[in-house]
């Protein structure tokens, strides 16, 4: 008897959203047979996996939710075969939006290559890091120190959330994804050669983009975890990188000295030239139409996005390297961090320096605006982390010391109730606000 697919009655709740969207595609693809399936899977030399007859006709019958590299390897035949020939990245983020809802894989445990190469999954809703959060003592109004997530590889350099606070990127000589509410590995994307300076997340949360020693920045589809482009225009390590707002544009900075604006539908790239050494960071306003670089020589610069050439004058008060600039969500202020061992915060109506943030005992590595403005931090090498009151350039709290080594970079959640740290101890550390 010919196999076909178990047209068994369809689970309830989100599980049979996706069996039946499955189910659907499968008669797109002229219902083939699980066995020329499971076949077709075996022969694709660009999956990461190979899917069963057996395990197919799960999850036809919605037996289970799948483990999803698996069901990524189903969608992709079936979309190859599809008569209908939809698009194979929009259909692989509507089966991953519908696997997510559907719940974590009741599969006994994940296999090798599901735990290197599957897209991150959601967090159980009672995690313990989510219960911390929420025990967070309003009676000293000091953040709370969560249980350090640890790299496996090195030194962390830098950190991200996605725009939906779900996940955290971290860099090492590779990139990896965390769940932000359980500090769990989910995903990790190998493909650069060399120490990954710095990330970030597309504004919509599909893309990331990755800049290394190696030279090059990477884009990586986290639909389907696979690199996408590599843009290798600069000529020595790529230390920043950063999408504008509207997700058009992708600025990177480099140690040759430049910064870079590409255009990521037409993936023209504009040169900005004007630093006389090293380019560490770039960062977009809040509306889009400013790029700021930070420099070994000393200056910040702002660019017109638009146009791609100097927007004023240089900003110079640091009297070493500046290692980072970000805007404040409102885009009046701009924060530095410098290797004097100072930040400074700059009004940028007359852009001109308002306060300078003196306290830490060594270069001051990092900068980071909480979502509301309100909060400031900073990390050093001096190991600790300090928290500063925007408006008044004054510190809040004690200085955060769990890291033990220098502290290179710093990102809060959306929601502003984490802000993560990046060591040279090896971890990330997570800290709660209320």
């Amino acid at each position: 008897m010919a196999e076909s697919p178990i047209e068994s009655e369809l689970p309830r709740g989100p599980l049979g959203d996706l069996v039946s969207a499955l189910r659907q595609l499968h008669s797109d693809a002229g219902r083939l047979s699980l066995r020329r399936l499971s076949q077709l899977i075996r022969d694709h030399q660009e999956l990461p996996d190979t899917v069963s007859h057996d395990t197919i006709n799960a999850m036809l019958r919605g037996n289970r939710v799948p483990q999803w590299t698996k069901l990524r390897c189903l969608v992709t035949v079936l979309v190859q075969a599809s008569f209908r020939r939809p698009d194979l990245d929009t259909t692989l983020k509507r089966f991953h939006d519908l696997w997510i809802e559907a719940g974590p894989p009741s599969d006994s445990a994940p296999t090798r290559s599901e735990e290197q190469s599957s897209v991150p999954r959601p967090a159980p809703e009672d995690d313990t890091l989510t219960r911390l959060v929420q025990a967070y003592t309003l009676r000293t109004g000091l953040p709370v120190a969560l249980p350090p997530i640890t790299a496996t590889t090195g030194p962390v350099w830098a950190v991200a959330f996605s725009p939906d606070g779900r996940w955290l990127a971290s860099t090492e000589d590779t990139v990896r994804l965390w769940d932000a509410g359980t500090g769990q590995l989910t995903l990790s994307l190998p493909g650069h050669t060399e120490i990954v300076w710095g990330v970030a997340f597309s504004p919509d949360g599909r893309q990331l983009a990755t800049a290394s020693h190696d030279r090059t920045v990477r884009l990586w589809n986290l639909a389907t975890a696979e690199s996408t482009a590599v843009l290798t225009n600069h000529n020595h390590a790529v230390w920043g990188v950063a999408f504008s707002p509207d997700g058009r544009w992708l600025a990177t900075a480099s140690e040759d000295g430049t910064a870079m604006l590409w255009h990521l539908e037409s993936r023209s790239v504009r040169i900005l030239t004007g630093h006389t050494d090293a380019v560490y960071q770039v960062a977009f306003s809040p509306d889009g139409r400013l790029l700021a670089t930070a420099s070994q020589d000393r200056s910040v610069r702002l660019w017109d996005v638009t146009s791609g050439q100097p927007a004023g004058k240089p900003l110079r008060a640091h009297t070493d390297r500046v290692n980072e600039a970000v805007f404040s969500p409102d885009g009046r202020l701009l924060a530095t961090a410098s290797a004097d061992r100072t930040a400074t915060l700059w009004d940028l109506a007359d852009r001109r320096p308002v306060r300078s943030l003196i306290g830490h005992a060594d270069t001051v590595e990092g900068v980071a605006f909480s979502p509301d403005g309100g909060r400031l931090a900073t990390t050093s090498h001096d190991g600790t982390v300090r928290l500063w009151d925007s408006q008044t350039g004054q510190p809040t709290g004690v200085p955060l010391g769990g890291h033990g080594a220098m502290v290179y970079r710093a990102a809060f959640s959306p929601d502003g109730h984490l802000l993560a740290t990046a060591g040279r101890d090896e971890t990330i550390r997570l800290w709660a606000f209320r």
